[in-house]
């Protein structure tokens, strides 16, 4: 009983001494705030604007260590992610592309954030809710988003590299894990690039080794020791066994489905539908599966349009 006491009272002194740690709660001056129809404008604010903007009403419970660091977290962050009181810096270019990233977010359910929709349940979207923003995104001349030669000064590089950087702190790192198996470089990368294995589920893998004498049209020869270490090596690093935030997206738009070709992943689909068959078909690029003809980071495991340059 006298541990239990004094294991209660160091509790207790713990909880009251962490109180005095300051965390910043202000609200700096509404700048160039989004435009938008006014049934969207009143989704935004409900769900979004409290950490994505400078008009956060900061709750009573929010003022409580160690929710305090949490709620300011989410805050500071959300501001650095998208703020729609400085909606108007955005050029835009970039603002039709923040947009898709919202309604992609909303849509797979990362946003708002499970925790924040369990202690705000106001701040949740309805099929309806959804539906609206749909619609306010797609309602704008998408050919304006000129991802075929990216222009993006260096500035802008370094914020989505920050935004990168706060992502995988707070949902999951946005990148693929780079190639670092050398029989596996070695061997596929020698025809072809070198895909991340999260671009597939483990399922798939075992399908492509156990059909390599028609390897989409080619006899692929490998001796056992180095099939064993490829096998083992995708399969362990493969989307299904990968917290990553792409390759989630990925197998949450498989189902039970275990392509054979990446570009079959209704993911990799969705996310290139905007460019046109006859580009996809320039000899510079080939077809869809040339990944590094226009991502210019993808031995990286980044394939953000930042970094997109389209050849001519």
């Amino acid at each position: 009983m006298r541990k239990v006491l004094i294991l209660v009272v160091v509790a207790l002194v713990v909880v009251l001494g962490i109180q005095f740690i300051p965390v910043e709660m202000k609200n700096p001056p509404v700048e160039d705030e989004i435009s938008a129809p006014q049934e969207v404008k009143a989704i935004l604010r409900r769900a979004c604007y409290n950490c994505h903007s400078n008009e956060t009403i900061w709750p009573r419970y929010g003022s409580v260590a160690p929710i305090s660091w949490i709620f300011g977290y989410y805050v500071h962050e959300g501001r650095d992610e998208v703020n729609f009181s400085k909606w108007g810096w955005l050029n835009p270019k970039r603002q039709i592309k923040m947009k898709k990233e919202i309604w992609e977010e909303t849509e797979e359910r990362e946003m708002p954030p499970w925790l924040y929709r369990f202690v705000e349940p106001g701040s949740r979207l309805s099929d309806s809710d959804r539906s609206l923003l749909r619609k306010w995104v797609f309602s704008q001349d998408l050919k304006k988003l000129n991802t075929y030669s990216d222009d993006h000064d260096k500035a802008s590089k370094r914020q989505h590299q920050k935004r990168n950087l706060n992502n995988s702190k707070h949902y999951g790192r946005s990148y693929l894990t780079p190639v670092n198996n050398p029989t596996y470089k070695e061997e596929c990368g020698g025809c072809h690039f070198a895909y991340q294995p999260e671009l597939l589920p483990s399922g798939s893998w075992d399908k492509i080794l156990a059909e390599l004498e028609d390897h989409f049209g080619e006899v692929v020869e490998l001796d056992p020791d180095s099939k064993k270490i490829i096998a083992e090596y995708l399969k362990a690093n493969a989307a299904d066994h990968s917290s990553g935030k792409r390759a989630v997206k990925i197998m949450r738009s498989l189902g039970n489905r275990t392509p054979l070709r990446i570009t079959d992943t209704l993911y990799i689909r969705e996310k290139h539908h905007e460019v046109p068959t006859n580009v996809l078909k320039r000899d510079s690029i080939g077809s869809l599966s040339n990944c590094v003809a226009c991502h210019t980071t993808a031995e990286k495991g980044i394939y953000d349009d930042d970094y997109v340059v389209i050849p001519r």
